[in-house]
Formats: C-alpha cells, sequence, structure tokens
C-alpha cells in the first residue's frame, strides 16, 4: 500500500484492534478485485499463503497473471461468474 493513505499500511492504525497478521489467523479466503496499489499486493498475497497454507484466493486475470505459481490457492473468476469462496 502506499505509505501516504490512510488504512492498514500506516504504521499504529488497527482498525477493530487488529493487525493485518491477526485478520488472516481468521479467514480462509481472500477476494482481490483488481490490481491497483489500494486492492492488491503480490508480496503480503505471496506471505499469506506462505503462512496459511489453506488459505484461497480469489481474483481476476490481470491479478492472477501477477501471482504465477500458486497453484491451488488461486482461483480465477471473470465478469459475470458465480463463486463460493467461503462458508
Amino acid at each position: 500500500m502506499h505509505p501516504d493513505r490512510q488504512g492498514w499500511a500506516t504504521p499504529g492504525h488497527r482498525p477493530w484492534g487488529l493487525t493485518p497478521e491477526d485478520v488472516l489467523d481468521r479467514v480462509t479466503a481472500i477476494l482481490v478485485t483488481h490490481e491497483h496499489w489500494d486492492h492488491f499486493s503480490e508480496e503480503r498475497l505471496r506471505t499469506a499463503i506462505d503462512q496459511h497454507p489453506g488459505l484461497a484466493i480469489w481474483t481476476n486475470r490481470a491479478v492472477a497473471d501477477r501471482l504465477d505459481g500458486l497453484g491451488s490457492a488461486l482461483h480465477v473468476i471473470g465478469d459475470e461468474d458465480q463463486f463460493t469462496a467461503a462458508r
């Protein structure tokens, strides 16, 4: 994330008292809507998959192309696709 923007990338900013790392301990899937800096961090997603092997990433083709090598963790969806990412 851009260091000047408010959000989880801002040091000391912790919505609901959670860190990004805490959140990953509680999720089974991540939906990445597009590849802009405020929605996508290749480094963070690769680290998340390394640290949480059961985590699934659902995203579009543009993001998926940048996440080559994630194997079955990566699910590509397109316009008007219907899917279930988590229960």
